[in-house]
This record gives C-alpha cells, sequence and structure tokens, in this order.
C-alpha cells in the first residue's frame, strides 16, 4: 500500500480499526466506509463478515437491484440456486446481471434497477440472501391495538405462547368483552394494506418475536465471490456434476473435482485437519 501523504484525523481514527485509507480513496468516501466499519464492528453474528466486504477495501458492495417479493412467496438465493416459491433455477446458466433480472421478470417478479446497475456485473458476484425474516424480542408499545410494519406475517410469540392468527380487511374489537386469559390476543393481516394489526388484551408493554416475510429485498454485488461451506447446495461447488443412473434427469454433484479438493484442503488447513501437499 502506497503511503498517503495528507495524513488526516479521520486516518487516525480508521488506525484504531485496522482500517486503512487507500491511495486513490478520497477522505470522504473512506470516511463513509470507516462509518460502516465501526457501525457494524458493534454487532457481530453469523452475517458479520459478509458486511465486513463492504468496508474492508474501497471496492464496495453495490446496490445493484430492488425486487419486490410476491405476497406469502419466499425468494432466495444461496449462491447456486435461486428460488421463487417453489420454482428453482441455477444461477450459472446466466452470465451477466442482466441475464439475472431477466429471469427474476419471468417468474413474475418485480424488479427495479438500482443506481449502482450494471447490465454486465457477473451473476457469480450477486450476494446471497433471502426474503425470509425473524425479528426477535420486539418491544411493544402500551396499547391494545398497533400495527406492525410488514404484510406477510407467519406467527406472533410472547412469553405465554402463540397469538392466534386471521385474515381480514376489516375488524372490530370488542372491548369490553375481554378477559385477563390472553384469549383474545391476536394478530390480523389487513388484506388491503402493508400492515399487519395486533390486538392485544394487556395495556402493558410485551417482548414478542414473530416471522414475516421481506416485502422488498436489495439485491447486492460485491466484486469478491464469496459462499457459505454449510449452504445446501455446496456441492454443486466441490463436485462435478454427472448423471449416475438411467433415471436421472439432470446432472447432479457426484464426483469431488479438482478444484473442490483444493477448497476442502484448504478449509481443513485452518482446521488444522488437512490432507497435506
Amino acid at each position: 500500500m502506497r503511503k498517503i501523504n495528507n495524513f488526516t484525523s479521520v486516518d487516525a481514527l480508521g488506525a484504531q480499526y485496522n482500517l486503512y485509507r487507500e491511495s486513490n480513496e478520497s477522505v470522504e468516501d473512506f470516511q463513509d466506509r470507516l462509518r460502516s466499519c465501526v457501525i457494524n464492528e458493534l454487532k457481530r453474528d453469523k452475517y458479520s463478515f459478509e458486511r465486513s466486504l463492504d468496508y474492508i477495501t474501497s471496492d464496495r458492495t453495490k446496490d445493484v437491484l430492488r425486487v419486490k417479493v410476491p405476497d406469502e412467496v419466499s425468494i432466495s438465493f444461496d449462491g447456486v440456486k435461486l428460488t421463487v416459491g417453489d420454482e428453482s433455477f441455477f444461477i450459472e446458466t446466466y452470465k451477466f446481471l442482466k441475464d439475472f433480472k431477466e429471469a427474476l421478470v419471468l417468474k413474475n417478479v418485480y424488479v427495479t434497477e438500482l443506481l449502482d446497475y450494471n447490465d454486465y456485473l457477473k451473476c457469480s458476484n450477486i450476494i446471497q440472501f433471502t426474503s425470509d425474516r425473524v425479528r426477535l424480542e420486539y418491544e411493544t408499545p402500551k396499547t391494545n391495538l398497533f400495527d406492525l410494519n410488514e404484510n406477510q406475517i407467519e406467527g406472533v410469540v410472547d412469553y405465554e405462547g402463540l397469538y392466534s392468527d386471521q385474515t381480514s380487511s376489516s375488524f372490530a374489537p370488542s372491548y369490553d368483552a375481554w378477559s385477563n386469559t390472553n384469549s383474545l390476543e391476536e394478530f390480523i393481516i389487513n388484506s388491503d394494506s402493508e400492515s399487519t394489526s395486533l390486538l392485544r388484551e394487556n395495556k402493558e408493554g410485551d417482548s414478542i418475536t414473530y416471522a414475516y416475510k421481506e416485502k422488498y429485498l436489495i439485491i447486492k454485488w460485491s466484486v469478491f465471490s464469496f459462499f457459505s461451506l454449510n449452504d445446501e447446495n455446496f456441492d454443486y461447488r466441490i463436485k462435478e456434476k454427472v448423471r449416475v443412473s438411467s433415471s436421472d434427469k439432470e446432472d447432479t454433484p457426484h464426483i469431488l473435482s479438482q478444484d473442490g479438493a483444493k477448497l476442502l484442503n484448504k478449509c481443513f488447513k485452518i482446521s488444522n485437519t488437512y490432507w497435506g501437499e
């Protein structure tokens, strides 16, 4: 790395996080990258490494597409297969981002191009994603009725168990009929809005957990191509695809490839169980 001549207080702060401005990077761009680093340093989880790829170098992650998730349909990409509802297709059949976008449109998924979108970005560098979400220990307001800002709720649970659920475009809660048995605690999915209403007998605050499908996904692209070792379709990354029997309708991963063996050897080396040179 070339020496930065105009060393600033931003550079000094970055050094505390082992983050350094690159020779062709402006102070403003580095400051924005450092801000992402500081925010993410405060939260460590299984996605920490993925998020770190956005700030460890000046090659930032790009927001390339905005996808509206179809109602009650999950959409996910694990680095090998893109799955929309019950349908899946292999991403390797599409070379560029424009092909990936067209494939989504054919699946009746509404797609919007974002500022960093480029027709010829490689599909292999799309960051993995899923529309399935879980919100843990959400603190409710102190009221009997409030809205959550999601419309595809799959379950609401508090310390006493599962809320009942119903789907309705209109409802009229009968507050005078409520008792202290939590029998009327429920969530109502309004078909004419993008929110879910919660009815609660208890006006006190509560901690709830719920699952939902995100309404909009931002699909990101990174100059770093990576994937998780425990993905469901990891075998497609490390094995040659063949048809084992005459009844097979498509090639499936079966024999460990040379590149796959090298990759596994590197993983084993990290854990001190590798095969050797």
